[in-house]
């Protein structure tokens, strides 16, 4: 497998299908209503970065540190500051944040629902095995490796997201599955250090970045396209013009008649930046000899597959 976006999807896919597996065909009926009893803004947008859910994750990876708007949009840059804003203080009004100027805290209430999800985190893997423990051993400590080789990059590159990522690393002595989730979502946080390394050398915001992606793809071509598809970010029809009009000055995006379309400059900015985005995320796998790498892609393999078999198994 080449060292590139299907790869780090990959990571993604067997972090995911752990953890639903695990949940569905592991869990009792008591263990899974345990884990689903959280308060109900929790549900809110669930999935989406711009959610209730998704914004105490970062609360929980900068305790005991506050959480300010700024500091959420440095990770979810594609967020608007407003909506940002208003998740925080809608958890605020439910009693687990607190507000101190601009910086938001965890409450008691705050810390408990923290420690209930670690705690959970732990618990759903226990004694689940899809594969062999020898085997998922094996692929703990792949992935560790990687994952410290990725805290040692230099400043250039940055590891901000990763190392707040980290701080909500299981203990060592939790299940090595426990451990492999947390690692893909690591994987995930230095994905979001990776492009945002290749995004600086052209000073462009997050939501102007996504308003050109949108078009580069074919999924939009005008300011009434974007917010159609892109209203949960939190930006107004009149912002994705603006950030029309932006690239458009930049001379990656021509307008034509009323739609908007990549230039040739355009799709190399776009080449050049994912280009840089794998080469930034990739470079601490040389970590790996050809032959663990191939062995821990493997294993991954072999492990999402397991788990999607009993899934499948389950469902029928």
């Amino acid at each position: 497998m080449e060292k590139n976006a299907t790869l780090y999807n990959l990571t993604q896919q067997l972090q995911g299908q752990i953890f639903v597996s695990a949940f569905r065909t592991h869990l009792d009926d008591e263990q899974r209503q345990a884990i689903l009893e959280r308060p109900a803004i929790m549900g809110i947008r669930r999935g989406y970065a711009e959610s209730p859910a998704w914004m105490m994750v970062q609360v929980m990876e900068f305790d005991p540190e506050p959480l300010t708007v700024a500091l959420f949009r440095r990770r979810a840059v594609y967020s608007a500051p407003k909506l940002s804003l208003g998740l925080l203080e809608l958890l605020a009004s439910e009693g687990l944040l607190d507000r101190d100027g601009d910086s938001y805290f965890m409450t008691e209430a705050g810390k408990a629902y923290a420690e209930k999800s670690a705690r959970f985190g732990v618990m759903a893997f226990e004694g689940y095995t899809p594969v062999d423990s020898e085997k998922i051993n094996a692929l703990e400590t792949l992935m560790r490796r990687v994952i410290d080789a990725s805290l040692q990059v230099d400043e250039t590159h940055g590891t901000w997201c990763l190392a707040h990522s980290r701080n909500r690393a299981p203990s060592e002595d939790a299940p090595a599955l426990a451990k492999i989730v947390q690692y893909g979502a690591d994987f995930n946080a230095f994905r979001d250090d990776a492009h945002m390394a290749a995004c600086t050398q052209h000073d462009v915001d997050g939501h102007i970045w996504e308003a050109f992606s949108q078009i580069r793809d074919g999924v939009a071509t005008s300011a009434n396209d974007l917010y159609a598809n892109l209203a949960y970010r939190g930006f107004y029809t009149h912002d994705w013009q603006v950030a029309l009009d932006n690239l458009a000055e930049r001379g990656w995006l021509e307008k034509r008649d009323a739609t908007y379309h990549v230039t040739e400059a355009g799709q190399a900015v776009s080449d050049d930046i994912e280009a840089q985005t794998d080469a930034y995320f990739f470079a601490p796998w040389d970590v790996l000899s050809e032959q663990e790498f191939e062995q821990i892609v493997s294993l991954m393999e072999m492990v999402r597959d397991a788990c999607q078999e009993r899934l499948q198994a389950q469902a029928q």
